[in-house]
């Protein structure tokens, strides 16, 4: 008994001696190890995602050199409809949005644009535009709307994202929420309920929502009542203090996809690619997207800045649109430049990106 101890005890002590001689060597082996089991694990991923190795070489050059721009600026057109779900026209643009990227300085200027901006070539809302483009054989909405910005704002859109809403609930929620700062407090108690436009009684068509002051943590529905409310007393109520609320979810959800909860996790990467190609209409191409991750993450630091398309002049921005008389728009209620002076906008937003 004494002895199968003691060759117990030896072999121990040869196991601890071995170790202790090689830790450089066995820990060498262990990081290689998990090494190659990192770039096998990457390597399934990039090839779920049809990712080639030209892909990865483009996250380490400049944007400017992959992405499509005008003198060194990129501007990207964000439009959020309303889904196949709804019982109206399902694509109709509820918010426009143009994100501005200037390469050189790696700041991000956002305009919101009005819904009822008018567009003279259609003799329509801009909020038209892509569903006619999609009513066209063949379709041809992403253009059509593309031009009507140029048109109207004198800016080339190189890329625009179509998102719908459930496709807008689905990454919030995946993401766990957003952190939103509330600016105003604010009650809406005719916010349209889904699936209901047509109801009757007409109170039945719409629910209340109340945001608080202050910063809130929002999940996927919440941030679209918050981003579509409308009917606010006050100036809340107002389309300019909607397109404002627009943009601070914007702002939270960069945060968010750029925070290592997201950039390091396999399964949440994987769950937002399927959901982007699911859902989203667009004209990036999948060799665009390394380009569009390296912009994001080089520009984290920088704060947006944002262009007001007011009709009132308010926090030191001029108003540069008006309401008409409707008897002139098809008796619609619409929004044009300031005394009809298209250039002089397309001038105002220039001097000011």
């Amino acid at each position: 008994m004494k002895l199968k101890r003691i060759r117990l005890a030896r072999i121990k002590i040869a196991i601890i001696h071995f170790f202790q001689s090689h830790l450089k060597i066995i820990g060498l082996i262990f990081l290689v190890g998990l090494l190659v089991l990192s770039l096998v694990k990457i390597n399934l991923f990039f090839k779920k995602l049809n990712i080639v190795p030209r892909h990865v070489i483009a996250l380490f050059q400049d944007p400017v050199d992959h992405l499509s721009n005008s003198n060194g600026r990129t501007n990207f057109l964000l439009l959020g409809i309303k889904g196949e779900n709804e019982t109206d026209v399902a694509d109709l643009a509820d918010t426009i949005i143009l994100a501005s990227y200037q390469h050189s300085t790696k700041q991000t200027t956002i305009i919101s644009i009005p819904r009822d901006l008018w567009i003279d070539s259609l003799k329509t809302k801009i909020n038209a535009v892509y569903h006619y483009g999609e009513q066209r054989n063949p379709p041809v909405g992403l253009n059509l709307i593309q031009a009507s910005i140029q048109e109207t704002l004198g800016l080339p859109v190189h890329y625009t994202v179509v998102v719908n809403f459930n496709s807008f609930i689905e990454v919030i929620d995946l993401l766990g929420g957003v952190e939103v700062n509330v600016e105003t407090s604010f009650t809406d108690s005719l916010f349209p309920i889904p699936g209901k436009e047509n109801d009757y009684p007409i109170e039945s068509r719409y629910e209340t929502v109340s945001f608080e002051q202050g910063l809130r943590t929002m999940d996927g529905q919440t941030a679209l009542k918050f981003v579509r409310s409308r009917h606010a007393g006050g100036d809340e109520g107002t389309d300019f203090a909607r397109n404002k609320r627009q943009q601070l979810v914007i702002k939270a959800l960069r945060q968010k996809l750029l925070s290592a909860n997201v950039i390091f996790n396999e399964s949440t990467r994987s769950q937002l690619f399927g959901i982007m190609q699911k859902n989203l209409v667009t004209n990036l191409k999948l060799d665009d997207y390394p380009s569009m991750i390296k912009l994001l993450i080089t520009s984290r630091s920088q704060p947006f800045g944002s262009i007001g398309l007011l009709t009132e002049s308010n926090d030191g921005e001029i108003a540069i649109l008006e309401n008409p008389p409707k008897y002139l728009y098809q008796n619609q209620w619409v929004l044009i430049a300031k005394d009809g002076n298209w250039p002089a906008l397309k001038q105002y937003i220039q001097n000011s990106l």
